[in-house]
Order: structure tokens, then sequence, then C-alpha cells
């Protein structure tokens, strides 16, 4: 196969951002790789709120990725 093989390194916060540009690149068979970095936040937010000392709002619950791999 002589198509390049995309490979997109996402926290599970910008995972859960981009599912709908996963799906596209199913539907157009595009060679697709993702690692996922699981700290169960939206990262960037939950540092800002850390900074601001605001109460934490950016945790995620659980996200299935081996059933968003499957569908």
């Amino acid at each position: 196969d002589s198509r390049q093989r995309l490979v997109v390194l996402a926290g599970d916060g910008g995972f859960a951002y981009s599912m709908a540009e996963l799906e596209t690149a199913v539907r157009h068979g595009l060679p697709t790789v993702y690692v996922v970095l699981n700290n169960a936040s939206y990262a960037w937010i939950r540092h800002t709120e850390q900074w601001k000392r605001m109460d934490p709002t950016s945790d995620l619950g659980e996200i299935d990725f081996a059933g968003v791999a499957r569908a």
C-alpha cells in the first residue's frame, strides 16, 4: 500500500472533541492510528482552573475507547 498513514497523538479530552474527524477518516478509508493519552480530564482547562484557584469542572467520565474504535 503506497498510501501514507495518519498518526494522531491526542489527550482523551482532545480525542473526545475530534471523534467526528475520526468518523470522516474512516468513511474515506484513510489509514489512521490514534494514540490517546488518558488523564481523565480536559488538561488545559484543568490547568487554567488550578491557576485561577477555581473548583475543577474539567474532569471527564469514563470513555470506552475500545468501543469507539469498534464503532
